[in-house]
């Protein structure tokens, strides 16, 4: 895909499902259940939907092909945030962060030292010549809970996890303070296994193709 190809893309708002089903806190092992009644939208609307809006800490999963339709959904946020003429959900957010999990491993983060949630944002969505405005971020980020409220933390790729990240992996605890923060959509392959949690709500992403205006259903 050419430069011309992605922004048409990015630009396009894509059709998702949304549900917002709970399994009472147990494990969730069908996919179908969460999805019997979910309603179709576009993803710009998602947090004008009165169940998103209601929840103090916003928490979302995107189900999606493992691979790119998440990657490309976690981009298309990402772009028409920072751009001028869409400013997506710029009123709720001032600022998105975007991860990708695969990058937490031993290789990056090696177990000589102790690391903490801030330790990978900082690392992973700031470039290293931004060194003096990253401590100054990083200290300001752990300190202000209203920057971390008008924040978005977009983890792609559950199911490409470093085993560093689970169960025993010295940055296990570094990533449960991901996954606990206030407002952030992770994007997963399938949900076997994953917990349900109150107030989660779940999207599952559909082919990117012009879907009719008038009958999304034909997705």
């Amino acid at each position: 895909e050419n430069e011309e190809e992605l922004q048409d893309m990015y630009t396009e708002s894509p059709f998702v499902k949304l549900s917002h089903k709970t399994s009472n806190g147990k494990k969730i092992t069908k996919m179908e259940m969460l999805f019997e009644d979910a309603e179709m939208i576009h993803l710009d609307e998602l947090y004008n939907k009165d169940f998103v809006k209601a929840q103090q800490t916003k928490r979302g999963i995107i189900f999606g092909e493992e691979g790119d339709l998440n990657t490309t959904v976690s981009r298309y946020i990402c772009h028409n945030w920072a751009n001028e003429s869409r400013k997506l959900w710029s009123d709720r957010f001032d600022v998105i962060l975007y991860i990708e999990l695969k990058q937490l491993d031993y290789s990056k983060y090696p177990r000589s030292r102790v690391w903490d949630g801030s330790d990978l944002i900082l690392s992973e969505c700031f470039r290293e010549e931004l060194k003096k405005a990253e401590e100054a971020f990083g200290k300001r980020f752990k300190e202000d809970d209203d920057l971390r409220s008008r924040t978005l933390l977009i983890l792609d790729g559950l199911e490409s996890l470093p085993p560093a990240c689970i169960s025993e992996g010295d940055l296990k605890p570094a990533f449960v303070e991901l996954v606990n923060f206030p407002n952030i959509i992770v994007t997963a392959s399938k949900c076997k296994g994953l917990n349900d949690v109150s107030g989660t709500f779940y999207l599952k992403s559909i082919d990117w193709p012009k879907v009719s205006e008038e009958n999304p259903e034909q997705a």
